[in-house]
């Protein structure tokens, strides 16, 4: 996720609902590709941004956020947001700063749509917290369990199967 992450080139736009529908699809992909079980495989999107879309301009059309928030909850994955920022942010791209405040608003309804949860960071230490506490919710432990049961039985077969064949080629017990 980190070499992702510092692969990433800032642009002048953001396409939060583009962002929101392209997870939905990789999720979709995902559960194609593993198959199994009955439906698709338990997710969540963590949606981390300012929370300004800009492209569309209007959280309701067809590809805009609000929509595919909506989306998101008809498929059974929530989306919990995190509103990372500062009101007074300036972000710095191809040498033009642009003012990119914190839209609280439209990131607590994205969640709320979804059925997931808003989060807000206004720093690194509180950026911090909200992972430790997603991790908790939303990660998963590995649970080693006994598999022996499957080795005995093996085992106990393949005892029968000596025996009886013993039985049957020598016409006596294997000793």
């Amino acid at each position: 996720m980190k070499r992702a992450i510092d692969k990433l080139v800032p642009e002048p736009r953001t396409a939060t609902g583009e962002g929101i529908f392209t997870a939905l699809q990789a999720i979709a992909t995902t559960g194609a590709v593993m198959g199994g079980g009955d439906g698709p495989p338990p997710a969540r999107i963590v949606l981390e941004s300012d929370g300004k879309e800009t492209v569309p301009p209007d959280l309701e059309s067809p590809r805009g956020a609000f929509t595919a928030a909506r989306a998101a909850k008809d498929q059974g994955v929530p989306i919990s947001t995190i509103s990372f920022g500062t009101k007074d942010g300036m972000v710095t791209v191809d040498g033009d700063s642009i003012p990119v405040p914190t839209d609280d608003a439209s990131l607590a309804r994205i969640a709320e749509l979804s059925g997931g949860q808003t989060f807000r960071a206004g720093s690194l230490d509180e950026l911090n917290r909200v992972y430790s506490t997603l991790d908790q919710q939303i990660g998963y432990q590995v649970v080693r369990g006994d598999a022996s049961a499957g080795w005995i039985a093996l085992g106990a077969l393949a005892l029968a199967l000596s025996v009886g064949a013993g039985i049957l080629i020598n016409r006596r017990l294997p000793g």
